[in-house]
């Protein structure tokens, strides 16, 4: 009888592919012990399928929901087309479903989503015990294990927020890393650029990137004299709005610009590049792990205490919003680490000892052995 686990997470434009992904890092370690994941989400993106292929992960899309309270509970309570209660009994159903055809019950419900808190979680704790994920704190939660890998949290900031029975856990030692990046940490070791040689900068901005930033960001790079010794890939998603936009403008800049759509190999990219321009978000701790130097952009509201805090230690360079940007300070900032090895090498030590790339494995310890 295969063991298998429960995630329920959300992906669309808006919210942005972060959530889920996430998640299926938790499914890919959870792989390697033999238990299978089954996501429930409100849409499965194309830009999904592959990876969900590729960890046999039961995707299934929960019916759709018209009725919208008329006082949010949360903050992010409209990323939901329904009630959290409806969403619970629309998540019960299926994994009633589940549980008939696999003759088991789930290990533990993953619950990653801004829209859902202790009231979906006690609805579904009868099912199973609840890990929720949560880099917000700002509801509620009812769940026995509850995990904010966000640099600077701590326990306080959930202490009158969860049941008493829970137990949690912060900081990116917990953080939700794909195993790649544990795998390629071991055996990478981060040189300095040479100044006589391009600068390798990685561009990544979220799999949506509604607003465009990454067009914005290149724009920035097109007005700096130092272009033309500049080397730059551009990762987007699939479903990315502008990608035809990212193209053309791509063909115009005094450099080489290879965009990668969907890339299915971050973590390579991430040891071949020297600097990335990046968002705050989950992907701080992949590029942590693998000591890439970055410049962070704050594109969403959890992701301010993210660049603030790893800034202020020296991990990466807090940039703020794209609109508070101007060209002559990123061009500053690019020249002192093309051109600056002992401060460039630095930066990548004080990045890679935020997090190990492990978080997965210590998260699954806690519950196989609970």
């Amino acid at each position: 009888m295969k063991k298998w686990f429960v995630i329920r997470a959300d992906a669309s434009e808006k919210i942005g592919l972060g959530h889920v992904m996430r998640c299926l890092a938790m499914a890919e370690w959870a792989q390697s012990c033999d238990i299978q994941a089954v996501l429930l989400s409100r849409a499965i993106p194309d830009a999904l399928i592959p990876k969900l292929q590729e960890l046999s992960v039961t995707a299934i899309k929960l019916p759709e929901c018209h009725c919208v309270t008329s006082k949010p509970s949360y903050s992010h309570s409209h990323w939901l087309t329904g009630t959290e209660i409806q969403d619970a009994d629309n998540s019960l159903t299926v994994i009633e479903q589940q549980i008939k055809e696999r003759a088991s019950k789930p290990l533990f419900i993953m619950v990653d989503h801004y829209a859902l808190g202790a009231p979906w979680e006690k609805k579904l704790a009868g099912f199973a015990s609840i890990l929720a994920i949560d880099d917000l704190s700002d509801r509620p939660h009812y769940c026995s294990w509850l995990i904010d890998q966000t640099f600077g949290k701590s326990r306080d900031n959930y202490a009158d927020l969860v049941n008493t029975a829970c137990d949690i856990k912060t900081g990116p030692e917990f953080a939700l890393l794909r195993t790649e990046f544990k795998n390629l940490s071991d055996s990478f070791k981060r040189k300095a650029p040479l100044a006589d040689k391009a600068l390798r900068v990685l561009i990544t901005l979220g799999g949506g990137d509604a607003d465009n930033v990454t067009g914005q960001v290149l724009g920035l790079l097109s007005q700096t004299s130092i272009v033309k010794n500049l080397f730059i890939t551009v990762i987007v998603g699939g479903a990315n709005p502008h990608l035809k936009q990212l193209r053309q403008q791509s063909e115009l800049m005094k450099c080489q610009v290879k965009i990668i759509v969907n890339s299915q190999a971050m973590a390579k990219l991430m040891t071949e590049h020297d600097i990335c321009i990046g968002a705050a978000g989950s992907t701080s701790w992949e590029r942590c792990t693998l000591g890439l130097p970055t410049l962070n952009l704050v594109l969403a509201e959890n992701q301010q205490k993210i660049a603030v805090n790893l800034d202020k230690v020296g991990a990466v360079v807090n940039l703020g919003c794209i609109g508070d940007v101007c060209v002559e300070q990123i061009e500053k900032l690019l020249i002192l680490y093309h051109h600056n090895q002992d401060i460039y090498l630095q930066l990548a030590d004080t990045c890679q000892k935020i997090s190990d790339g492990m978080g997965c494995k210590r998260i699954l310890d806690l519950i196989l052995d609970a």
